[in-house]
């Protein structure tokens, strides 16, 4: 969908936005509840950036164009599932720069309560950053890691499979971001403030994308 409608910039260009995270990213965690005895599958496609439009940013964490799922609470997954979400909320700096700026990824940090569970993935821009269009900075790309209680964090593949979690051990999952429209140089004050109150957005990416020293 963000090939034919990059396609269509020169002709719509009022219509147009930046690419956004692809397709959905998918996280699936599987294994035995120590409760029951039973085995499980838990299967989520995750949302991300929506990219920036003509007149507005884009959207945080959102599916976008042809996708049809939605968000699973937290509260959900933790009664259905032996597993904890220790984490949940947008990747910071993951929306690309610009007159309007991309919307932000995000990030879902999973582990298995009791247990060894097993977790496979399908990452969708990974590899290449959501373009940005009309001057718009690209957002950034997806990724997937495992993460133990000392910090220490392992990149995995971009389409992991079979990948052994222990419940020292936590998966985190950070989906793409989006790309922005128009120059960031254009960008309204204002708008900038906001990136910066909002907490979405690092003062280092506030500097080095819009120019502007910040004090405290």
């Amino acid at each position: 969908v963000d090939v034919v409608l990059g396609a269509l910039t020169s002709a719509l260009p009022e219509a147009s936005v930046g690419a956004a995270n692809g397709a959905n990213t998918t996280a699936v965690f599987s294994g035995v509840d120590p409760k029951t005895q039973q085995s499980y599958v838990y299967l989520e496609t995750l949302g991300g950036g929506f990219g920036g439009r003509a007149t507005k940013d884009g959207k945080d964490a959102v599916q976008v164009h042809i996708t049809n799922t939605s968000n699973l609470p937290v509260e959900a997954i933790e009664m259905e599932y032996p597993l904890l979400v220790e984490g949940y909320g947008v990747v910071e700096d993951s929306g690309g720069a610009g007159t309007f700026r991309g919307g932000a990824g995000l990030r879902r940090v999973v582990r298995p309560m009791g247990h060894a569970c097993t977790f496979n993935g399908a990452g969708e821009r990974f590899r290449h950053q959501p373009w940005g269009i009309f001057g718009g900075e690209p957002g950034r790309t997806g990724r997937y890691l495992l993460s133990d209680e000392a910090g220490r964090e392992q990149r995995l593949d971009d389409k992991p499979m079979g990948v052994a979690v222990t419940p020292e051990q936590m998966v985190v999952i950070e989906t793409p971001g989006s790309g922005g429209y128009g120059p960031a140089a254009k960008r309204c004050p204002d708008l900038i403030r906001e990136d910066l109150q909002s907490g979405k957005f690092t003062p280092a990416f506030i500097e080095r994308h819009y120019g502007v020293q910040l004090t405290d």
